[in-house]
Formats: structure tokens, C-alpha cells, sequence
């Protein structure tokens, strides 16, 4: 059990109190740039430890275990009435992953340190419904890290697509070059790649360094239209106007982490997977 300071085990014990007891909240964003939030069950704020926290409605329930052997977590629903926070997570995959304290505070005693009475917890799973935004949160806890660190599969590449992982370039984007946009009447606009390796419902993104507008630097379903050739589906040519200076690329949008994929992007020296292990099997390696 954590200490408590004797002024609070003082003002606990009283039968009556200048002050009430609530429940400071604070949410830690995993990217640094994106400020914390913070957050008092109360109808005014206070502060506390130099931080302004804000009144909040906010309930917590018990936590939640089940004999499947899930691990045990904890219901956050935060209340928001403004949509403040909805905006924020939006923007931050739900704030899976997020870091929350929740600690005890009495009203009438915000000069002390209540950090010992603090709760750590991380995000595992958010939902937003009609009422509010409610957390699923879980601790810390070695089950939910990979043991051993890296794993081997014969055929599934461990590489993020287009990262480089601990100095070894796991697969770069593959581009090929523009030669050139053909824009035809309400057809849709042609991009003419030489040799292109693309198939119709293919995914890609552009990057032309154009001056068009809309712009057309995003990602789209291509059509192939012949073997130098493809169009972008959804597009409209009377849309355009702009110019192509050249120098321009187009990429696959995205992977799906096998053998076969690396191949049809020439890219077969790169894949993550390690072809010696059989399928359905596993080796450990010492």
C-alpha cells in the first residue's frame, strides 16, 4: 500500500471536512508534440502540483476480469460535453497507447503531494458513444510485451513498409518515374509509366511535384489501361488545370508483407521473412 501523508490520513478520518475528496485525471498523449490533458471530477477547477485542472464529469468503474484468462482492465468514460477531446483523439488513434493518472485530491488541502496515491494505466481500447468517450484501460504489465523480442516467419516479412528498421532498410517505396498526365475531355486522367508493374484495384500514390489543381500528390486505385499506362479511379480530366515539370514518381500505396509482393516490386533482397523456416513450423534460435 502507498504512504499517505498524516495530513491526509488526518483529513480522511474527520466526520466533517472544509474541503471534498474527487479524483484528478491526466492523460499523457505518446507523441510528445500533443499536450497533456488534464482533468478534475468537479463542477470548477483547481489546481494542483502547478497545473491547471479542469472540471470535468468523468466515472470509473471497478475492475473487470473473466475466467477466459483475459487480462483484467478498468472503464474510463469521460463526459465530453464539448467535443474537445473528441477532436484530439481523432487526430491520435483514439489515444490507444496513452499513459492515465488518476489521483485522490481534497479540495481544501491542494498544497500537498498527493503523487503516491497516483494509479498509472495505458489505453488499450477506446469507443465513442452516445453518452461518452469511454476508455478500456490496462496496466503495464509484461503479458502484453513480446517475448522474445523478434520473431521469425518463413513467409510474413517483419518490415514496416517503406521504414527502416534498426539500420537495415527493410523495403524502400519502389517508385517509377512520370513521363507524363493525359487528361481527356470527363475521362479519367491517364499517368503514363513505362513498364509499370500495376494491375487493376492496384493502390498508389503519386508524387509529381505538379503545379495541378486539385492536386493529384495522394493515393488512388489505379486502372491499368496498358502495359505504360494507367488511370486514376474517381478522377475527372475537366478538374485539372496546372502543368508537369517532370521528375515525377509513382509508388505502390501499400504492402502486404510477403514474399510474392517483394517480387513483383523487384524488391526480393529486401524481405523481412526467413524462407529456410517452413510454414506452420517453429525453430528457436539461441
Amino acid at each position: 500500500m502507498n504512504d499517505m501523508p498524516l495530513e491526509l490520513i488526518l483529513e480522511k478520518n474527520k466526520l466533517s471536512s472544509a474541503g471534498t475528496w474527487t479524483l484528478l485525471l491526466e492523460l499523457i498523449p505518446l507523441d510528445e508534440t500533443v499536450d497533456n490533458e488534464y482533468y478534475v471530477k468537479d463542477t470548477q477547477s483547481h489546481d494542483y502540483d502547478g497545473q491547471t485542472y479542469a472540471a470535468a464529469a468523468f466515472d470509473i468503474d471497478t475492475s473487470k476480469s473473466n475466467a477466459d484468462g483475459e487480462l483484467p482492465t478498468t472503464e474510463l468514460t469521460v463526459y465530453d460535453t464539448n467535443r474537445a477531446l473528441r477532436l484530439t483523439l481523432e487526430d491520435n488513434d483514439g489515444g490507444v497507447g496513452w499513459a492515465v493518472k488518476m489521483t485522490p485530491f481534497n479540495t481544501s488541502l491542494p498544497s500537498l503531494d498527493y503523487s503516491t496515491l497516483t494509479q498509472e494505466y495505458v489505453v488499450i481500447t477506446t469507443t465513442d458513444d452516445a453518452q461518452g468517450i469511454v476508455f478500456s484501460l490496462g496496466g503495464p504489465v509484461r503479458l502484453r510485451t513480446r517475448v522474445p523480442p523478434d520473431s521469425y516467419f518463413g513467409n510474413y516479412c517483419r518490415h514496416h513498409y517503406g521504414r527502416e528498421v534498426d539500420g537495415l532498410i527493410g523495403c524502400d517505396h519502389c517508385t517509377w518515374s512520370i513521363s507524363g498526365f493525359v487528361f481527356s475531355s470527363t475521362d479519367p486522367v491517364k499517368v503514363t509509366v513505362t513498364s509499370h508493374p500495376w494491375s487493376t484495384g492496384d493502390s498508389v500514390t503519386i508524387y509529381s511535384n505538379s503545379s495541378y489543381s486539385p492536386s493529384l500528390d495522394t493515393t488512388f486505385t489505379a486502372t491499368k489501361v496498358d502495359a505504360d499506362t494507367i488511370s486514376l479511379d474517381g478522377t475527372d480530366s475537366s478538374d485539372y488545370v496546372g502543368s508537369y515539370p517532370g521528375g515525377g514518381q509513382v509508388y505502390f500505396a501499400g504492402c502486404k508483407r510477403i514474399l510474392s509482393d517483394c517480387r513483383l516490386r523487384g524488391n526480393s533482397a529486401r524481405s523481412g521473412g526467413f524462407h529456410g523456416i517452413r510454414s506452420n513450423t517453429v525453430r528457436f534460435v539461441a
